[in-house]
């Protein structure tokens, strides 16, 4: 087939890790391999980073809460000549956030406290789970995208474990970070 390669129409992440991101793509018409670039923020070119000849390359090396904008380009080989499509529409792509180290309090009143933690580089948002004694485990208390929480209506003198998660959303999908360490409230 002599025809000209067909653009990538439907890049997307496929799976991430907290060191690494996986890039998929449906197969296009005509083309016989791939290029897969991301966007430079300072220069605000594309630079290619692999050719290939699969549908999917996972990129790895990266630190977490890496956030980069990819694009994909279809090429074909036609008479000793590079063919190329024109770019995919480029998508947005992360791997985990990293973990909230450090979790403080401050106190707000006599029944309550606001619990806070630094921001961590492309988190989506936070979920504070609550340690139950009666489950033995920590549950799901509540989720925010600021990094902090007000919690109220305590009993005085009364010590509560909590540990904060980063998540990042994908695909309408959360995925998590590590845990934070544990960190124990009193009201």
């Amino acid at each position: 087939d002599d025809g000209a390669p067909a653009a990538v129409i439907d890049l997307f992440q496929s799976e991430i890790a907290s060191d690494s991101l996986t890039l998929s793509w449906r197969k296009s018409a005509n083309a016989t391999g791939y290029t897969v670039y991301r966007l430079n923020e300072k220069t605000k070119k594309y630079e290619k980073i692999k050719t290939l000849r699969g549908t999917s390359l996972k990129i790895g090396s990266l630190s977490p809460g890496h956030v980069g904008t990819y694009a994909v380009r279809a090429r074909k080989k036609i008479d000793e000549t590079l063919v190329w499509a024109d770019f995919s529409s480029p998508v947005t792509a992360s791997t985990l956030p990293p973990q909230v180290k450090s979790v403080s309090q401050r106190k707000t009143s006599v029944s309550g406290y606001t619990l806070t933690w630094e921001r961590v580089k492309g988190a989506t948002g936070y979920v504070v789970y609550r340690y139950d004694s009666e489950k033995k485990r920590y549950v799901w208390f509540k989720s925010t995208s600021a990094n902090s929480m007000e919690i109220t209506g305590l009993k005085a003198g009364r010590s509560v474990k909590y540990k904060v998660c980063a998540f990042v959303r994908l695909s309408n999908e959360l995925h998590f970070a590590e845990y934070s360490p544990v960190f124990e409230a009193v009201t």
